[in-house]
């Protein structure tokens, strides 16, 4: 079991590494989107390699939030009071 503890930090601190070597390579806009993918593909990546799927939690958290987004936004609260008084 201690394996798999060291086996994040691992894994965190050596893709950084590669990331903080390949931004001397890259054009900044290019390091942008890299790191921006890893976010997008994250989720991805567990699905297809560990077969792991969102349960009805999930998606009943998304579909209240959602309808909570919706009504401030035809209520008129979208905006926040500062952006309303900067002119």
């Amino acid at each position: 079991m201690p394996w798999l503890l060291a086996l994040s930090p691992g894994q965190l601190a050596g893709g950084l590494l590669l990331y903080m070597a390949s931004l001397k390579r890259i054009p900044a806009g290019r390091a942008a989107l890299l790191g921006l993918l890893e976010l997008v593909l994250g989720p991805i990546w567990v699905w297809l390699f560990d077969g792991e799927k969102p349960g009805q939690p999930h998606f009943a958290g998304r579909r209240h939030r959602d309808r909570r987004r919706r009504g401030k936004r035809v209520a008129g609260f979208a905006a926040s009071p500062l952006a309303k008084n900067r002119t």
